[in-house]
C-alpha cells in the first residue's frame, strides 16, 4: 500500500476517534511541539491494542493530518450548528417582534373601531336631541297659534255679544223715547 491509501485508512478510523483519544493526540502535538519524544505506538495502544510500530514520519504526519481534518470537520460542524441556532434564535425573534406587531395593529384598529363607533353614537345623540328641540319648537308654535286663536276667537265673541248688547241698549232707549 502506498502512503496516500494508508492515510485515507487512517482518516477514516480517525472519524472514530473518541474525545478522549482526541485530547491525547492533542497533548502529544503540543509535546511534540515543544520539542519532546512522541511515541505513536503508546498512543495507538489505547485505540488498537498492544501494537507496538516505530516512529515514522509519513506515518505521523498522516495521523496528524487525519486529526487536523477531524478536528478541522468538527469545528465547521460546531460553526454550523451554531449558526443554525443564531439563526433559529433570530428566527423565533423576528416571530414574536411579528407577533407584538399584529397585537399592535388590532389593538390600533381596534381604538380606531370604538373611537369610530363612538362618534357615530355621539352624532346619533346630537341628531336626537335636534330632532326634540325641533318638535319641542314645533310644539311651543302650535300651542301658541292655538292661543292666539282662542283669543281671536275670544275677540270675536267679545266683538259679538258688544254689538249685540249695543243693539240691545239702542232697542231699549229707541223703546223709552218712544214711551215718553
Amino acid at each position: 500500500m502506498d502512503a496516500r491509501s494508508v492515510a485515507s485508512s487512517r482518516m477514516s478510523g480517525a472519524s472514530n476517534l473518541s474525545r478522549q483519544d482526541l485530547a491525547k493526540a492533542a497533548a502529544a502535538h503540543a509535546d511534540r511541539a515543544l520539542g519532546k519524544n512522541f511515541d505513536t505506538a503508546s498512543w495507538r495502544s489505547g485505540s488498537q491494542g498492544a501494537k507496538t510500530e516505530t516512529y515514522s514520519e509519513i506515518d505521523e504526519d498522516d495521523e496528524w493530518t487525519a486529526i487536523q481534518k477531524f478536528n478541522t470537520l468538527l469545528h465547521y460542524e460546531e460553526q454550523k450548528q451554531s449558526l443554525m441556532r443564531d439563526r433559529e434564535r433570530k428566527r423565533l425573534i423576528k416571530e414574536e417582534l411579528d407577533k407584538q406587531l399584529n397585537e399592535k395593529r388590532s389593538r390600533k384598529q381596534s381604538e380606531v373601531d370604538e373611537r369610530r363607533m363612538y362618534e357615530n353614537l355621539q352624532d346619533q345623540h346630537v341628531k336626537l336631541l335636534d330632532e326634540k328641540e325641533v318638535e319641542k319648537t314645533a310644539e311651543q308654535k302650535k300651542r301658541i297659534m292655538m292661543e292666539k286663536m282662542s283669543r281671536d276667537r275670544q275677540m270675536q265673541e267679545e266683538k259679538v255679544r258688544r254689538k249685540v248688547e249695543e243693539k240691545q241698549t239702542y232697542k231699549q232707549e229707541v223703546a223709552l223715547v218712544s214711551r215718553l
